[in-house]
């Protein structure tokens, strides 16, 4: 059960449980019975009692001093954490039934981008990134490796470079990216170039028997 109070214009949804919902008088309360159904009358979740607020506030000083390390800025904000790095944004969020899972937003700051909608309103420019993390901190690390794979990227556009540049001061490295996908396409073609050889190799003999 959830609850908000008529009477606040910010439209925060409390847990029944939660100490700032036994603040609200009884005649200004207003229940959900679900979160799905509060975000559909455009509430949005307590910093301190919903799942997301509440592992923010728990790992606060883990989660300054990590993006601090990284070069990246994390804050609350409207009942989601943002999230900015050197190169783009993300956006954390919260599903809105229950088992309430991470729903993680990406902003590609290059160009393509699609809108996607959360908590009844549009997220322009960003996707939902699939990545399967159950708290904070894990999904900061997979952002964190995520930023350093696109910064070794040798096509990445001239436009994210300058941006880099600007923000941190730095030159962006132009070393080289090769995953695990791009490996295995790259080791296929070897063995397909390997092959069409031997073949032309084994018809310039036949060609040769035939003279």
């Amino acid at each position: 059960m959830f609850v908000f109070s008529k009477a606040s214009a910010k439209k925060i949804v409390h847990k029944e449980h939660c100490v700032f919902a036994a603040k609200i008088k009884m005649t200004n309360r207003v229940y959900f019975y679900s979160l799905r159904d509060a975000y559909a009358a455009g509430c949005r979740p307590c910093m301190y009692c919903s799942v997301l607020g509440s592992d923010f506030i728990k790992n606060r000083n883990k989660i300054k001093e990590f993006c601090a390390e990284n070069n990246m800025e994390c804050k609350w904000e409207n009942g989601y954490i943002a999230i900015t790095t050197s190169i783009d944004k993300w956006r954390i969020a919260v599903s809105d039934k229950a088992p309430y899972k991470l729903i993680i937003y990406h902003s590609n700051t290059a160009g393509i981008s699609f809108g996607k909608r959360h908590k009844g309103k549009w997220l322009l420019e960003y996707h939902i990134q699939k990545m399967k993390h159950k708290d904070i901190m894990t999904t900061l690390q997979g952002i964190a490796a995520h930023t350093r794979y696109k910064l070794e990227d040798p096509d990445l556009p001239d436009l994210l470079r300058e941006r880099f540049a600007s923000i941190t001061g730095k030159t962006m490295p132009k070393g080289e990216r090769k995953g695990k996908k791009r490996r295995n396409k790259e080791k296929k073609w070897e063995e397909r170039v390997l092959k069409r050889e031997n073949v032309n190799r084994v018809m310039a003999l036949l060609d040769g028997l035939k003279t």
